[in-house]
């Protein structure tokens, strides 16, 4: 299957534009969500997939072997990233307790408005895998037995065959002991359908961290076998 944008055209411009468009409403959305459901993780995560379900509702998404997310284990949940908005896509059709990993323009205004109460981690991408501040409150959060969404690459570096993939699902499957569950989200030639495939369960095969690059491997294949 082709491996192209399903969200949006190539123009820059248009991502600009949607990013602003989109602002005005998540902002509303959460002084909403603040007012109705206080610090609730579950029902501010059950009230931004609301909002991203309306936001995405031209798209058809569909989803493939996802009952391992309904056994109330506690996933890695690593995923492809080929456009900066398929995190919506996949967050949408997410049911469980599930914090995102993302970057620092998710966790900047006005999104934080939304994600501050709904467990979005910022993870800086130039920060070590020690133990840092935000590592241990991404850990923290997979010992309360939520999963954790994390994408393997960037979506400036959206190549079919992940070469650059990142190590933080291996690393932090490692840390925490919760296997990995490797989605694969493909895109529709015409634009209007988006595939999200998880792939079965990966657990670390030990707890040296210096091994995470072997982990990272096998992470890469599972996703790409999808």
């Amino acid at each position: 299957m082709a491996y192209i944008n399903p969200l949006l055209s190539k123009g820059l411009n248009w991502r600009i534009l949607l990013v602003f468009l989109i602002s005005v409403p998540l902002t509303l959305w959460a002084i909403i969500m603040s007012l109705f459901f206080g610090k609730s993780r579950l029902q501010h995560q059950k009230a931004i997939r609301k909002l991203l379900k309306l936001v995405l509702s031209k798209i058809s998404i569909s989803t493939y072997n996802d009952k391992a997310l309904a056994s109330g284990t506690p996933f890695i949940i690593a995923a492809n990233h080929i456009d900066h908005f398929d995190w919506m896509a996949l967050y949408s059709v997410l049911e469980t307790d599930v914090c995102v990993v993302t970057d620092k323009f998710f966790s900047g205004f006005p999104f934080s408005l939304l994600t501050r109460n709904a467990g979005f981690f910022t993870l800086r991408q130039k920060a070590s895998f020690g133990q840092s501040r935000d590592i241990l409150r991404i850990l923290n959060a997979v010992k309360e037995r939520s999963s954790m969404l994390i994408f393997v690459n960037t979506a400036a570096d959206s190549n079919d065959l992940l070469p650059n993939i990142k190590p933080g699902a291996a690393y932090l499957s490692i840390k925490s002991g919760a296997p990995v569950l490797p989605v694969r989200i493909k895109g529709s030639e015409g634009g209007n359908s988006l595939y999200i495939v998880f792939g079965k369960p990966l657990f670390p095969d030990t707890d040296d961290i210096s091994k995470a690059g072997e982990f990272t491997n096998r992470i890469r294949d599972s996703i790409l076998s999808l």
